[in-house]
């Protein structure tokens, strides 16, 4: 059986947001990071795109910062891709929090056909 890895991405300079990670904006009482996180949580694996270590200390995932920093979300995956032990990444941004559990899973489980 093939497997899949979840990716946040997290990174970025959020100007924006006046320099706040949106991945700890909250939503219902729970951070983007958290919602997101939840639904990930039937892959074996989930990385986190960001683009300085030191700016999170979340337990759980795997911390890949950008190799090539300012390259933007495809930078993000070209860090996480080169870093995985899976055969895929599943990669959803850190603010698409109506990202749901089930649409996830019927994307995994279409790969794993």
């Amino acid at each position: 059986m093939r497997e899949i890895a979840g990716c946040i991405l997290a990174g970025g300079k959020n100007l924006r947001m006046g320099g706040e990670k949106k991945v700890y904006l909250k939503y219902q009482g729970e951070t983007f990071l958290d919602r997101i996180r939840g639904n990930f949580r039937n892959f074996p694996r989930i990385y986190l795109s960001v683009e300085d270590r030191g700016r999170y200390q979340e337990e759980g995932m795997i911390l890949v910062e950008d190799e090539v920093p300012g390259a933007g979300p495809m930078g993000g995956i070209a860090s996480v891709l080169r870093r995985c032990r899976e055969d895929a990444v599943l990669v959803a941004p850190c603010d698409m929090i109506f990202l749901s559990e089930a649409s996830l899973e019927k994307l995994k489980s279409t790969y794993e056909e």
